[in-house]
């Protein structure tokens, strides 16, 4: 079996973050960065010892080149996304058989989310399919979906949980922190958190072999709404020059797209 760990940094214990402020630019990015080394070492411990063959580390936080590879556990195959036309691209390399999310975080306007966005907190203020918010792990579980790649673990705080719980009913989730707000949390203990992830990541990887359609739907209505009317103008214009259709919604804020297939 192989297996993907798709790791963000937001929901990774410990961590908050600071108002007005990404992840990157807060106080607690190093910290976020050595929990995640630790959350995904966990991870892919339980993966190897249960007879995974390959662990995939797609470090996605802001691009990559977050994490240190030589601190994590020696057997896992860092991502090659250099030659991705598409997200997750890198994983058609692969006969993958379950991704395991850590980090991930809500998605934008969340109660209580901590951190919670939506790919860039300072550009876009909400991303909709079929007039329903979705965020980075709806969008994320359903391109692993159309590889026939089932997402099987979410480790973030207790919003992104509930989140992950009703994309993905069967998964395995652990609670990294429970959120006050944007920028406040209950913290929990690292290693209680670090335990649960490797018990949890163990009995996912079991339900890789249970049946779920988690695709995206066909004929879908993509809107997307941006902080800044230039930048959806860019936006407009790129998606034009390479032959995607869109179209402007109720002012010059909004542009929307037509999905026509899951791909």
């Amino acid at each position: 079996m192989d297996f993907i760990i798709a790791c963000d940094l937001e929901g990774i214990h410990g961590v908050v973050g600071e108002a007005y402020k990404t992840l990157g630019e807060a106080f607690d990015y190093e910290k976020a960065v050595e929990g995640a080394q630790l959350e995904i070492n966990a991870a892919a411990k339980a993966l190897f010892d249960i007879g995974a063959e390959r662990v995939i580390v797609w470090d996605n936080h802001g691009g990559g080149g977050n994490v240190d590879f030589s601190k994590l556990d020696s057997k896992v195959i860092r991502a090659d996304t250099k030659k991705d036309v598409l997200r997750g691209d890198f994983a058609k390399a692969y006969n993958v058989d379950g991704v395991v999310f850590l980090g991930y975080h809500a998605k934008e306007g969340t109660p209580n989310g901590v951190l919670a966005h939506t790919y860039n907190s300072k550009e876009l203020q909400y991303v909709k399919l079929n007039g329903v918010s979705i965020g980075e792990l709806y969008v994320d579980s359903r391109i692993f979906a159309g590889m026939g790649i089932k997402s099987v673990f979410h480790a973030g705080d207790d919003v992104s949980v509930g989140e992950m719980k009703s994309i993905c009913p069967h998964a395995v989730t652990v609670i990294t922190k429970y959120g006050k707000g944007r920028n406040s949390a209950e913290l929990r203990e690292r290693d209680e958190v670090l335990r649960d992830i490797y018990d949890g990541v163990v009995e996912a990887a079991k339900r890789v072999f249970e049946p779920c359609d988690c695709s995206f739907p066909m004929n879908a209505r993509l809107e997307i709404r941006y902080t800044r009317a230039e930048r959806a103008a860019e936006i407009y214009e790129r998606a034009k020059n390479v032959g995607i259709a869109a179209s402007y919604g109720e002012d010059t804020h909004i542009l929307r797209f037509d999905v026509k297939t899951p791909s």
